[in-house]
């Protein structure tokens, strides 16, 4: 369950005492200041930040907000409240949106093309319904190439949601220094914490309370994903039947049989805050384990491990933005 409104997860700043002016304390602090990255990560049913520390490579403060809809203004009085508590040294934010509203294609140029971001503008919308004018998109290339083309993935998201986000962020004095998706940011904090399973490939399960991403990444990339919905009250063995079924099509799409307990599988969202749930769905997915953000990132948020073990799965895309730093 998501914790009590305004609830804060901790709250000691790691750090020299900036009112030293002047002195090696002060200057100590600046040092630190223009080295601390935000991540804010806005789901359907919380709003997550995390404070990371470069010069410490630690987390050193984090809270989480409920969020009761989704609609501009709850979203909001939420958001301010969130504000109102949490003490931001840069206003600038690395900041995420939910991937329910993106539309990620990889899609194929001549590999000669000059002018690719034109190239795959024209691709873009032959893949989706309106004008490519109505959404903003990044891509970026692929190893591969194949018959002289060479292939890209294009993530695009609509223009209206991008605008309502900045707006939203600017009526709160934040101003988001990237936006991502949070598919993405969960792809870097696994390739962050987990540098050793990189190079093959791996499923993230990013799960809310009723539906879940299936995300296969491999060599640092978002390969491809499936979504599954399901009830909010689906029992624990339905559900990880739902991801089990989902595997072959996503991992081996020519059809070649998948062994489920040979396939990494990390567990992020609202879903997992139920250390029980996770645990009920390995009988059918053995191999499934937590994503945790604090694997290779230091923690320093100063609460006890079993108390932060609740919090893990709704910090995981936060920490992961945090961490892009001013990349």
């Amino acid at each position: 369950m998501p914790p009590e409104s305004g609830k804060f997860i901790r709250s000691i700043r790691a750090g020299p005492d900036p009112l030293h002016t002047g002195s090696a304390h002060y200057r100590n602090a600046m040092k630190e200041a223009k080295e601390i990255f935000y991540g804010l990560d806005i789901q359907k049913e919380y709003i997550a930040v995390a404070q990371y520390s470069r010069l410490q490579n630690a987390v050193t403060l984090v809270a989480l907000q409920p969020v009761s809809g989704n609609r501009y203004e709850t979203l909001s009085e939420e958001l301010g409240i969130l504000r109102s508590k949490f003490k931001f040294i840069d206003s600038r934010v690395n900041c995420s949106l939910p991937a329910d509203y993106a539309i990620v294609k990889t899609l194929p140029l001549d590999a000669g093309e000059k002018d690719i971001e034109a190239a795959l503008a024209w691709e873009l919308e032959q893949n989706i319904i309106g004008s490519p004018d109505e959404y903003v998109f990044d891509y970026q290339p692929l190893e591969s190439t194949e018959n002289g083309m060479m292939y890209y993935q294009v993530i695009a998201y609509r223009k209206e949601r991008v605008n309502e986000l900045s707006s939203l962020l600017k009526a709160h004095k934040l101003t988001p220094r990237c936006v991502d998706i949070d598919m993405l940011a969960l792809v870097n904090m696994f390739e962050v914490s987990y540098p050793e399973l990189v190079s093959r490939p791996a499923v993230l399960v990013h799960a809310e309370t009723a539906d879940a991403r299936c995300i296969l990444t491999q060599n640092g990339k978002l390969v491809d994903y499936e979504c599954i919905r399901f009830d909010p009250d689906t029992d624990p063995r339905s559900f990880s039947e739902q991801i089990a079924s989902a595997l072959p099509r996503l991992v081996s799409p020519a059809g070649t049989p998948v062994d489920k307990n040979n396939v990494p599988l990390f567990a992020a969202g609202m879903l997992y805050t139920n250390e029980a749930f996770l645990e009920q769905t390995k009988p059918v997915l053995p191999t499934t384990a937590l994503l945790h953000p604090f694997r290779k990132i230091e923690c320093r948020i100063g609460i006890t491990e079993d108390k932060l073990a609740s919090y893990l799965p709704q910090l995981t895309v936060a920490v992961g933005l945090a961490f892009r730093g001013d990349e």
